[in-house]
């Protein structure tokens, strides 16, 4: 592959298998990151993540679209039955619901990696994001793409 980031994923995506791997949630096995400190280099960051999504197999393709179409579809029934004023009493019962089940996942991970600081922001981290990915995938269509020396 001739790709700026993301050959990490990609041997993953192409040597696992459920014999030869498994996921491991603990602080003993948690890679660290070194955070970006401006919005602009945490973008082209994100730009570079992005482009590497080609290159995964057809299986981890349609998994990653699934969950992304699942959210948008939430956000958007969520919101459309909000205007319309459709049963909003049962509407904002399904939205907590969700809301309250991606926190009790996403603490129960983040006690296993003793990162506790976000999970408050979880839900709005996942609306931002939403609301930034299209314009990262629209961005690395006009862009111009750096090529390795």
């Amino acid at each position: 592959y001739h790709i700026e980031s993301g050959d990490d994923d990609l041997f993953v995506n192409e040597a696992a298998t459920k014999r030869n791997s498994k996921i491991e949630i603990s602080v003993d096995n948690h890679t660290v990151s070194k955070v970006k400190t401006t919005l602009g280099s945490w973008f082209r960051q994100k730009r570079r993540h992005v482009t590497t999504f080609k290159f995964y197999n057809t299986g981890s393709k349609f998994r990653l679209l699934m969950i992304s179409i699942s959210q948008y579809l939430f956000f958007i029934t969520f919101v459309t039955a909000l205007i319309l004023q459709f049963q909003p009493i049962v509407v904002l019962s399904l939205f907590a619901l969700r809301v309250l089940i991606q926190m009790i996942i996403f603490n129960k991970s983040m006690k296993h990696l003793a990162e506790r600081d976000l999970l408050l922001l979880t839900p709005v981290i996942e609306i931002v994001l939403l609301a930034v990915y299209p314009m990262i995938t629209i961005s690395n269509m006009f862009m111009k793409k750096n090529k390795w020396k």
